[in-house]
């Protein structure tokens, strides 16, 4: 019998990892610094032939040519030498300069508003807006990050003075005729609009409720006072449309949109609303919606009695019965369209789960998304406090107080989806900030894409109480982040390559790069099959190299993952049928973001260790108990797949944890049933 010869073209990938670390002294500061790499700029008269003696003598070796400045990298192989290494290049005389290429960091957003970081005076000495930043803070206890992330989205948008947000409600803190509120008070954003209700000619709030919403929107930020805003970058214009007793009228609204749009605003919050459907109301929303203009809309406080107007709006009609005051007979009013700028407003509590007074309607999907609006304990006759929303409110006497004494002066507690909209109001304000040639619908489709599906009825995707989830600034504004587990096989011409999904609910595809130049588009969540019939045995000594990027639908994309090479040696090897052809070397630790997730019920979870040592691999629940141990054993070195099985598990975030000696690291996974 013949012996069968295999002829394979063999492969082998080339993981291209992250650059290495180091910290020293610079400038009187410490720093971090890419170990062994120094930035020169040379004289004008210079070139790299003018320092090789130094190179030589430093053992160094130049990683970046020198560009048009005359600027260049270089690395020194002992990086213990780094400053004996640039004062060496200091005495070139063809050195301008030489300094260690020092790692620049996200400068992170937290604002030292006292409220916001917990640090007011005792008895109020903790973080009380839970719905800008959760940590399970206690009062009012909760589930962590059930909020809309707002610290993390800062690091990328504050909101930009250009964008103007319109808030119609009671007014604005005022005593005499100027700004009153030290939150509230900045006269280069806080823009006095008009008052369209009949009481005084001003808008001064005297019920405070439109100052609870300001402030939710856009209270001074990281000024060491009160509160912080969800977009404390952008303008507020108010507009009086609610009386001192709580009540405003259609005409009111109606002139308010009219203004709103001659004076220029981009987002419109109206955290109020109507029963009943009136034509005045919808011609007032499609001209704002004509005019390009975001619309925010709280649904309501009447749990599943249905949405209120204009928030309906969101979506087409539902036929309604409605009495003809003439006749006295029924028919059905059938004639609104859904407005793609329209967006409605459902309140979550601090666990995540809908507000128990929040509007739904039992047989139509009305509602857009939701957004941390308290509780309300005890609703409708509520005394409002830690597990409510926390904002500003007038600093002298206002009418709200006769029935809530417990809501105090300058600062105050509320509930409602009157709170959940101007969160949504204030992520709008940031999506147009940084994305400025978004539409209306645009925007309302990126805030609904970037939602979380947190929904407590444990229903899967879209549905009638909390529309597309609850609101998340950071993922509607910040890029994906980067494709991990990057890994990949080729047979015959026939590469397949893999990573892990990623798991922002807002991503549009991956990007599939080849030498570094766009290639493949997939839709694919974690693994490409491609065909590449031009690389044969005839073409030795070839390399191909891929990485792959993720794309969302704001058209940001993560960094490129790590690279994948394959070479095409061109030899010849006799290999069993079905044998591994593709090899990995560990020389890291990681863990990385199960597969699938959300899951129900199973997923795989995948970490790597590089030398032999003790693992442990734990499930938490949000609350740090141990739901799971999956690992904990002494392993050698290598990729390890694990699976986890959430049979009896209820639908929820968890959180997985892996120790292996020095390495520690978490992530989240969804239970979704």
């Amino acid at each position: 019998m013949k012996k069968v010869v295999i002829i394979l073209i063999f492969f082998y990938p080339v993981f291209l990892t992250a650059s290495e670390t180091d910290t020293t002294t610079w400038n009187g500061k410490n720093v971090t610094f890419l170990a062994g790499e120094i930035l020169v700029g040379l004289q004008s008269w210079a070139d790299e032939g003018d320092i090789a003696s130094t190179l030589s003598q430093i053992n160094g070796v130049i990683i970046k040519d020198f560009d048009q400045l005359n600027i260049g990298l270089i690395k020194i192989q002992n990086n213990n030498n780094i400053h004996s290494a640039i004062n060496s290049l200091k005495y070139n005389a063809a050195v301008l300069y030489a300094e260690p290429n020092i790692e620049m960091s996200v400068l992170s957003t937290y604002p030292n508003d006292p409220y916001y970081v917990g640090t007011a005076p005792p008895p109020y000495n903790y973080a009380h807006q839970w719905g800008l930043y959760n940590f399970g803070q206690n009062p009012p206890t909760g589930r962590t990050d059930a909020d809309i992330d707002a610290p993390e989205a800062w690091d990328y948008e504050t909101g930009s003075s250009s964008i103007k947000i319109a808030v119609f409600d009671s007014g604005i803190p005022m005593i005499g005729d100027s700004l009153s509120h030290p939150d509230l008070d900045d006269v280069s954003r806080i823009i006095i609009g008009e008052d369209f209700t009949t009481e005084q000619n001003t808008v001064k709030d005297l019920l405070g409720h439109g100052t609870h919403v300001a402030g939710i929107i856009g209270a001074e930020t990281n000024n060491n006072e009160g509160i912080a805003g969800v977009a404390h970058g952008c303008k507020i214009i108010i507009f009086q449309t609610v009386a001192e007793n709580g009540y405003g009228t259609v005409s009111s609204f109606y002139d308010a949109v009219i203004a709103a749009v001659d004076s220029g605003v981009q987002v419109i919050n109206f955290s109020g609303g109507w029963v009943t459907y009136e034509e005045t109301i919808k011609r007032a929303v499609e001209y704002a919606d004509n005019a390009g203009i975001v619309q925010i809309y709280a649904a309501g406080n009447e749990a599943g009695d249905g949405l209120r107007f204009p928030a309906r709006f969101a979506y087409g009609p539902k036929a309604i019965e409605v009495v003809d005051s003439v006749q006295g007979s029924l028919h059905l009013l059938q004639n609104w369209n859904a407005y793609g700028s329209v967006i409605s407003v459902a309140s979550t509590n601090s666990y995540d789960a809908q507000s128990s007074f929040s509007s739904y309607d039992p047989d139509s999907n009305y509602i857009s998304v939701a957004a941390p609006g308290g509780e309300g304990s005890g609703w409708p006759s509520i005394v409002f406090g830690s597990s409510d929303i926390f904002s500003t409110t007038p600093n002298y006497p206002f009418a709200i107080q006769q029935g809530h004494p417990e809501v105090s002066t300058s600062y105050g507690y509320l509930a409602g989806t009157s709170m959940a909209a101007p969160h949504v109001a204030g992520i709008a304000g940031l999506i147009l900030s940084r994305f400025t040639t978004l539409s209306a619908s645009d925007v309302r489709n990126v805030i609904e894409k970037s939602a979380e599906d947190v929904n407590w009825r444990s229903m899967l995707g879209f549905d009638k109480y909390l529309g597309h989830g609850r609101v998340n600034a950071f993922y509607a504004v910040a890029p994906p982040v980067t494709p991990s587990n990057f890994s990949g096989t080729w047979y015959n011409t026939h590469p397949k390559i893999s990573w892990n999904s990623n798991i922002e609910p807002d991503l549009k595809h991956y990007l599939i790069l080849k030498n570094n130049v766009p290639y493949i588009t997939t839709t694919n969540n974690y693994y490409i099959d491609f065909s590449e019939s031009q690389y044969s045995i005839g073409n030795p000594k070839v390399y191909v190299s891929y990485k792959v990027k993720a794309v969302d639908i704001t058209d940001q994309s993560s960094n490129s993952s790590t690279s994948l090479s394959f070479a095409i040696n061109g030899g010849i090897e006799k290999k069993e049928a079905g044998e591994e052809i593709i090899s990995e070397a560990i020389d890291s630790y990681g863990l990385f973001s199960n597969y699938p997730n959300p899951f129900n019920p199973s997923t795989q979870i995948v970490y790597q260790i590089p030398k032999e040592g003790f693992v442990n691999l734990t499930i938490y629940n949000t609350l740090g108990q141990v739901v799971q141990t999956l690992v904990n054993k002494k392993q050698t070195v290598g990729k390890y797949t694990v699976e986890f099985n959430a049979n009896n598990l209820p639908s929820g975030v968890y959180i997985f944890k892996l120790q292996a000696d020095e390495f520690s690291s978490t992530k989240k996974m969804v239970i979704a049933k």
